[in-house]
């Protein structure tokens, strides 16, 4: 069982009675009713067992519509404080009152500064190898030995540059290159460019795990290409995060988006 965020799309209709329409919307991927009867049972296209409106402020309202009676919060955060008045984040609106923009902006903005980190680091000291590298000297991943596995862990690390990096991370109180990066192959984050990353991280910005689009189709990083056209050797995850960034970009301003907390 775990949990995840989908991104619902409504046409304009739905503001004057979002709850039920998200309902309505969300309802041919409830688990527990059976397509057919609508009676209780197993739904194979099933995606979720409870929902609640909630995006954990990701969504960034514009200024000149703070309050506006159309935008939806949650009545209590997870963390159980009430949401202050006024507050310029929510759980969802439409898509003309949403800073959209905004946040991809920011997201990209943050990107560069840690890929600036990286490009001063990787000036100062030799290449270095990604993890897979290393890896593959041992042989087929899957049949890698826990002691090999180990090795190859400890020499990736022990390169010049993803130590000094790692060390920077720990050390440096740096929020453009935070501490959770020291978990992260660095050789292998940046190994597509500097703009392809940075296009990443905006793409991420703005949409969740599952999208769920205005005609009523269900798409995740698993099933991106309703979504539209790959690029040439773009992974079937890559592909999804752009493609639902853009599918939100292209919205009409009066189209509802809310974003959901699922189990399932």
């Amino acid at each position: 069982m775990s949990k995840f965020r989908v991104t619902v799309c409504l046409p304009s209709a739905a503001v004057g009675d979002p709850v039920t329409a998200i309902a309505a919307a969300m309802r041919p991927f409830d688990m527990n009713i059976d397509p057919i009867t609508g009676d209780d049972g197993f739904n194979p296209q099933g995606e979720w067992d409870w929902y609640r409106l909630s995006s954990y402020d990701n969504l960034v309202v514009r200024p000149e519509y703070v309050g506006d009676a159309r935008l939806l919060h949650e009545p209590v955060p997870p963390n159980g404080e009430s949401r202050p008045q006024g507050s310029l984040r929510c759980d969802g609106g439409p898509r003309g009152l949403l800073d959209l923009e905004g946040m991809r902006a920011i997201s990209a903005a943050d990107a560069s500064a840690t890929w600036a980190v990286w490009g001063r680091f990787s000036a100062e000291y030799p290449p270095a190898e990604p993890l897979s590298a290393f890896l593959s000297r041992c042989g087929a991943i899957s049949d890698v030995p826990s002691a090999d596995l180990d090795r190859a862990k400890r020499e990736h690390l022990a390169q010049p540059l993803v130590q000094a990096l790692a060390q920077y991370a720990v050390t440096a109180g740096d929020e453009h290159y935070p501490n959770s990066l020291v978990m992260q192959d660095p050789v292998a984050l940046f190994a597509c460019g500097e703009h392809d990353y940075v296009e990443r991280a905006a793409a991420l910005a703005v949409p969740t795990f599952a999208l769920l689009t205005l005609d009523g189709q269900w798409t995740d990083s698993w099933n991106a290409g309703p979504l539209g056209q790959f690029r040439p050797g773009e992974s079937e995850a890559a592909a999804y995060w752009r493609l639902a960034d853009t599918y939100l970009r292209n919205l009409p301003g009066d189209a509802l988006i809310a974003q959901l907390l699922c189990h399932c």
